[in-house]
């Protein structure tokens, strides 16, 4: 969802704006809270074969938020090595799930 809505506004509402934009957050149904690099190893948790990388990407928490501040930071140099037709097929999922410039509409995977 945006970090600029009324929901992002109400589940983080203790994270001061700036902080708030400058990275992701993710929010499990358990009431943790995640953000950075450490959002990024418990989606790893949850994905097939992920449990190794997330095993050791959360004994080194300094390092993966180094790693995730980096990836992020250069996204856009990144983004050219993805195949144009990668990027097509992704911008059609997120439109077909509802996820246009309005928002996503209320999540169904389970963390």
């Amino acid at each position: 969802m945006a970090l600029q809505g009324a929901e992002a506004g109400r589940l983080l509402g203790d994270v001061p704006a700036a902080a708030r934009m400058a990275t992701w957050h993710l929010l499990s149904p358990g009431g943790g809270r995640y953000s950075g690099g450490a959002a990024g190893v418990e989606v790893l948790r949850v994905l097939p074969c992920g449990q190794l990388p997330a095993w050791v990407l959360a004994r080194f928490p300094g390092s993966t938020e180094k790693g995730y501040r980096w990836v992020a930071g250069h996204r856009a140099q990144l983004s050219r090595l993805v195949p144009a037709g990668a990027k097509r097929k992704a911008r059609g999922r997120v439109q077909d799930r509802g996820m246009g410039a309005a928002g996503p509409e209320p999540a169904t995977h389970r963390f």
